[in-house]
């Protein structure tokens, strides 16, 4: 065993034969919170799938009961919701927390304390006026799942200046039974301080972990706190795990709280009436992995994710994750005079909608055929989201004319880069990897040529985009590395050469534990092996190396589409005359390179102009050139004027 994860020297899971070789061995990775993963056949699932197929586990008690006393911990660090936990958390004042309810409904107070000056009566009324005139949501709901409202500061995007912004508060929360140190997060920087005095809580108490602040304008603009908080779930004080074995879980907030307010009119006896709703932290984007736990008691789960292509995605991805046999999606029916786009939509509609989109909800279905009716929906919604935008994933906004022309970066595609050595390959990747983290698109990166202090510094400036960093005072640059803290990004701890396996087995660790869905690979050279022992010439080793790139390609290729994720990968091309634009005969090594791609981009830098080519679309099959311009303030490309 390790810190983290205890490792089993035998996967029983696997269906491929060898499980005893040494080089299969140890694969199989359990986590602390019961989670589990098989690095060789892919097999993975939450505590009650490891107790299901693993006989020598169902003495194990990893039960998640609500019911905790301080009897029931083995620890003085804590138990939430049944899992032991070290004090490495922030936990946040808890009055701090209430007092954003109380700034909506100053007739709710849960101290003695006067509330914070945030709470003008101008912003009460105005947020309240949109959750009930705009969203449709009862006082009722709002005060059952806690919702307020707060002032937070972003960066403008105009101006080099903070500008202040009426934000709906969410409250993620979980059960908490321990001798706790609360943590003050009140001051303005956002500066974690240890009070004078610790709270006891001797039985469990349900505690707001962490706070969501999403802008009443734009609905982009969000931050969650305090920094270093653990995950939590909105709506989870509608949960009793102990009693209800049924529970609904949608995309946002609002959503989850539509679903509440519209069983709440079904009859005290229809079962339907008591099913909790609850919604994820981030969208669609994420489920993470330290809170699938919390659902293992539950035998029916109802998926609820907006009905486009992301959200679909999600559902059936989240439902695998958590077992394709409890969990049913919802999804509106296609012959319906209007079709909700997700369940607030519903709401507004007619909210009887809601329950009979529950009763109507399916599995995924098992079979490995598919017929027309199979592929319908997604085929009449992929038409749809075409013709309403002409595009389909993940956009260059930084770049429009790449995204007109390439439609977005999509999943389960890969994605090739070239250029010339110095014509800023990962400078425009790190731009558009900023470009995607600020659409919610968790994102990975292997930089295997620029270590990754480099690289975030660049995507810093990138970020910023109003002025060089320099300029700015130390409480400036602090508040702006604050937000792009927000940004869902991680990086492999790799420099230099990297053996294709260990690259997988960190990709495959992040798509199921961060639900990572963009890859950015740079460059493919360095997971190449730098000599061939067995080489008996240096044409056999040139054979060996192309065969070795082409083995490499076909896994990535694999990778993409198995685990509905999108790769783009950095390839050199070969030595050319600079006096002359690279094609894609330009890059290195065989054509499979080039024939497993979905799209490739070539970098131009002919006579100090720079253009990206974009030479092959497999989507839509358009092609063309993207002016551009380097701006070296910002450490961005820009389209170049009049283009």
């Amino acid at each position: 065993t390790n810190e983290v994860d205890v490792c089993v020297k035998e996967c029983m899971l696997c269906e491929k034969g060898n499980r005893s070789n040494q080089d299969n061995l140890w694969k199989l990775h359990i986590r602390p919170n019961g989670s589990f993963y098989c690095f060789r056949c892919s097999k993975k699932g939450g505590l009650s799938d490891l107790k299901k197929n693993f006989d020598r586990f169902s003495n194990f008690d990893g039960s998640t009961s609500q019911k905790w006393n301080a009897e029931d911990s083995t620890t003085s660090n804590g138990i939430l919701d049944g899992q032991n936990l070290s004090l490495s958390y922030v936990i946040p004042e808890q009055s701090r927390m209430n007092s954003y309810q109380e700034n909506l409904f100053p007739t709710i107070s849960f101290t003695e304390q006067p509330r914070s000056n945030n709470g003008s009566e101008v912003n009460r009324k105005k947020v309240l006026q949109y959750l009930t005139s705009v969203r449709g949501l009862s006082e009722e709901v709002l005060i059952k799942y806690s919702v307020g409202f707060a002032m937070q500061q972003f960066l403008s995007d105009e101006k080099k200046t903070w500008i202040d912004h009426v934000c709906v508060t969410f409250p993620w929360m979980r059960l908490w039974s321990e001798n706790a140190t609360e943590i003050d997060d009140s001051d303005e920087d956002d500066k974690i301080d240890l009070p004078d005095e610790t709270e006891e809580r001797t039985t469990a108490t349900l505690m707001t972990v962490r706070m969501k602040f999403r802008s009443l304008e734009t609905k982009g603009l969000q931050r969650i706190l305090p920094k270093g908080g653990m995950w939590g779930f909105f709506g989870w004080q509608t949960v009793d795990a102990a009693t209800q074995k049924s529970i609904v879980i949608t995309e946002g907030e609002y959503d989850c709280m539509a679903v509440w307010q519209a069983l709440q009119l079904l009859p005290i006896e229809d079962p339907l009436r008591n099913v909790p709703a609850i919604s994820l932290p981030n969208g669609c984007n994420s489920l993470p992995v330290d809170l699938t736990p919390l659902l293992d008691d539950f035998t029916k789960i109802y998926l609820w994710m907006d009905y486009d292509k992301s959200g679909q995605d999600a559902a059936e991805k989240f439902a695998r994750k958590l077992g394709i046999n409890r969990c049913v999606i919802v999804k509106p029916q296609e012959d319906a005079k209007v079709i909700p786009k997700d369940a607030n939509d519903a709401l507004r509609q007619d909210p009887k909608v809601i329950p009979l989109m529950l009763r109507q909800a399916k599995t995924l279905t098992h079979t490995n055929i598919q017929n027309f009716e199979d592929l319908r929906e997604g085929v009449l919604q992929a038409i749809r989201k075409t013709r309403e935008v002409g595009q389909h994933g993940w956009q260059a906004t930084s770049l429009s004319k790449l995204t007109d022309i390439c439609k977005g970066f999509r999943r389960r595609e890969l994605v090739l880069l070239t250029g010339p050595t110095g014509s800023g390959k990962t400078t425009l990747l790190s731009q558009l990897s900023v470009d995607f983290a600020k659409q919610g698109i968790p994102t990975l990166w292997g930089s295997f040529e620029i270590k990754n202090i480099q690289l975030v510094q660049q995507m810093l400036q990138q970020y910023y985009k109003q002025g060089h960093l320099n300029s700015l005072k130390d409480n400036e640059l602090e508040k702006v590395a604050n937000d792009f803290d927000a940004l869902p990004i991680q990086f492999m701890n790799f420099h230099g050469p990297t053996d294709i396996t260990k690259t997988l087995e960190i990709m495959d660790s992040a798509v199921y534990n961060d639900d990572v869905q963009q890859i950015i690979i740079d460059n493919l050279q360095f997971m190449m092996p730098m000599s061939s022992a067995s080489s008996s010439s240096g044409t056999k080793q040139g054979f060996e190396k192309f065969e070795y790139q082409d083995l490499v390609i076909y896994q990535l290729r694999k990778f993409a589409t198995e685990r509905n994720v999108n790769i783009i990968l950095v390839i050199h091309p070969r030595k050319e005359n600079d006096l002359f634009p690279l094609s894609v005969s330009s890059i290195f090594g065989t054509a499979k390179a080039t024939q497993e791609a979905d799209l490739i981009l070539i970098l131009q830098k002919l006579k100090g102009v720079v253009s990206l080519d974009v030479k092959k679309n497999r989507y839509d099959g358009e092609v063309g050139t993207v002016a551009m311009e380097f701006n070296p303030t910002i450490r961005c490309f820009c389209p170049k004027a009049g283009k």
